[in-house]
């Protein structure tokens, strides 16, 4: 009977731990815009490989392969630069792309970006001029603040 208590103690200071650090308001700082933004090379081994994950004004950068800079690296951004981003994903009414677009070349790189919980996979031949600018938006972030 005392392990069973011992168990429920553990079972219920864990669930409460999880709760509290979940607690969103604690962090008065995260924002909920998230975007995530991954560049795969494909069989074209001289691609760039890379992935940004932006949440609120902070940025995770990971260099994978075919970089300047490889290996991860996280910085923040200015409000201003947050606004532009989030400006440009609001404008570009980003659920309704197609989730994929793709040509007939199979080995070619795949972008995969993700907004509001919706990914669009595509290659770069193949996506409409709205997501090409939202690509070269996030991209501008590494030669802004990784590649300096």
């Amino acid at each position: 009977m005392l392990s069973m208590s011992l168990h429920k103690v553990v079972f219920i200071t864990t669930m409460s731990m999880l709760l509290f650090c979940g607690c969103s308001s604690l962090n008065v700082r995260k924002s909920n815009f998230q975007v995530t933004y991954i560049k795969f090379k494909g069989r074209l081994s001289t691609e760039p490989h890379f992935m940004i994950k932006l949440k609120g004004d902070s940025v995770h950068y990971n260099g994978i392969a075919n970089m300047l800079v490889l290996g991860e690296r996280n910085f923040t951004i200015s409000k201003a630069e947050l606004e532009k981003i989030k400006e440009a994903f609001e404008q570009s009414d980003f659920s309704d792309f197609d989730k994929l677009y793709q040509g007939n070349i199979r080995d070619l790189p795949m972008t995969s970006m993700t907004y509001n919980n919706y990914e669009v996979r595509f290659q770069d031949k193949q996506a409409p001029e709205k997501l090409k600018r939202l690509e070269h938006l996030l991209e501008d972030l590494i030669t802004t603040h990784i590649e300096e």
